[in-house]
């Protein structure tokens, strides 16, 4: 599954990554780090989806060298010893990363399991009446919230929000030069990030509870499938994380 997902990258919502990247290097990385990892955290060892994890790290170290946005990164000026650096920083930013979610990762994934039944309790007391909608509907939260908390929504928004949501805030103060992408991230939460991604989910829920409370299970199911934050800009990803 791990060496399957690795050569998948190009159909991720992170493939506009590979533009500036040459997809068989940043593969070799992905699967070093991802395979060391599990070696050494049997109890969770790889789980599907953690390849989309990793990658924004990567991809924030390597344009740490030339002091631009991940975006714009150009591997081609990128040397050997850099990109093994950029790879040893990335393993160890994603084993810190994981190791606040460890049981989401864990046999059965309790993690999730309780992360969202706090999300159905969330949405019970900020929502009653969009909750009783979906429960009449059948739409159970984890119809959604477990890839939602699974791949912490990497696979909700354009690839040009990812730094915003992952690699800001790596240190308290950040070793990146990358000024542009300072603020609101995963990291920036700590040991807290599992609390903040179940508010995240609530959030999200709130914005379209108008238009979920006029749908049925169908539409409802295939809205939350293909969200409009597909479509969203850095700015808009900004203002979601502080509401919470």
């Amino acid at each position: 599954m791990l060496k399957s997902d690795c050569r998948s990258l190009a159909t991720l919502n992170l493939a506009c990554f590979s533009v500036c990247l040459h997809r068989s290097i940043l593969c070799r990385a992905v699967q070093r780090v991802l395979f060391t990892r599990a070696l050494r955290n049997p109890t969770s060892s790889y789980v599907q989806g953690m390849n989309e994890l990793m990658v924004p790290f990567l991809i924030a170290f390597l344009a740490e060298f030339q002091a631009v946005p991940p975006l714009e990164l150009d591997v081609s000026e990128i040397t050997t010893s850099q990109f093994h650096v950029a790879e040893a920083d990335s393993y160890w930013c994603f084993c810190k990363f994981l190791g606040v979610m460890q049981n989401h990762y864990t046999f059965g994934q309790p993690g999730i399991q309780e992360s969202c039944f706090k999300v159905k309790e969330l949405l019970k007391r900020a929502d009653s009446e969009l909750y009783e909608h979906l429960t009449n509907e059948g739409v159970d939260v984890l119809h959604f919230a477990f890839r939602w908390l699974n791949c912490l929504f990497l696979r909700e928004f354009p690839a040009k929000c990812i730094p915003r949501l992952m690699v800001n805030h790596i240190f308290p103060v950040t070793r990146f030069q990358v000024k542009t992408f300072v603020k609101d991230t995963y990291l920036a939460e700590g040991d807290d990030l599992p609390h903040f991604i179940e508010h995240f989910c609530l959030v999200i829920l709130l914005k379209w509870s108008a238009q979920f409370k006029e749908m049925t299970f169908q539409s409802i199911v295939s809205f939350i499938q293909n969200p409009p934050t597909k479509r969203w800009t850095v700015s808009e990803v900004r203002y979601f994380p502080q509401m919470h």
